[in-house]
């Protein structure tokens, strides 16, 4: 897995879960927030694979390309978002420093979750390329499916302990950001049907 794909997964896990850990992992939520939220079609522009990279972009048609745009263009959109609520928060040194020990006490139990999430996923798409049966797709799609979720439990608990340290006016900015994302989100999703 490429620094970027890992760079890119958490951070897409920081606006899932929370603006919170941003202050600490800043660039490793955008692009997971639109490859969990959107169809295969969209994915494709966030993993660029090789023949996107090298010239399989203008080999797609203007439909596609014109999707792949519009997912680049919303996560430009809400990673935008994100840097104006992080200018605007106004964090404390001491804040950041309680903020980033919360994020270094779950370091290991993060990062055990994202591997074991890869390792998961890696398992899954072994299991469909080798024509494994569909008993055997099953348990890996709910090995990977059990993985996500611990994942998942792990970065709220993470967000929960890090909102403790911020101030009541802090968290209502983050949540209406979150709204505002989401809402923007939503409504990209209804447009791209």
């Amino acid at each position: 897995m490429s620094k970027k794909k890992l760079i890119i997964g958490a951070v897409t896990a920081s606006l899932l879960f929370g603006f919170v850990v941003i202050q600490s992992v800043k660039t490793q939520a955008e692009e997971r927030l639109a490859a969990s939220l959107l169809s295969e079609d969209t994915l494709l522009a966030m993993n660029q694979p090789p023949f996107l990279r090298f010239g399989g972009y203008a080999k797609l048609s203007a439909d596609k390309r014109a999707k792949i745009d519009a997912v680049r263009n919303m996560v430009r959109g809400i990673i935008g978002r994100v840097m104006v609520l992080r200018s605007e928060l106004d964090i404390s040194d001491e804040q950041r420093g309680q903020i980033k020990e919360v994020v270094m006490s779950h370091k290991d139990d993060l990062r055990n979750n994202v591997t074991s999430v890869l390792n998961s996923r890696r398992a899954l798409a072994s299991a469909i390329t080798s024509g494994q049966s569909e008993e055997d797709l099953k348990k890996a799609a709910d090995n990977l499916g059990d993985a996500v979720a611990k994942a998942a439990l792990e970065f709220a608990k993470t967000r929960q302990d890090a909102r403790k340290v911020l101030t009541a006016e802090q968290k209502k900015e983050i949540d209406e950001t979150r709204t505002a994302i989401w809402n923007s989100v939503d409504e990209f999703r209804e447009k791209v049907k």
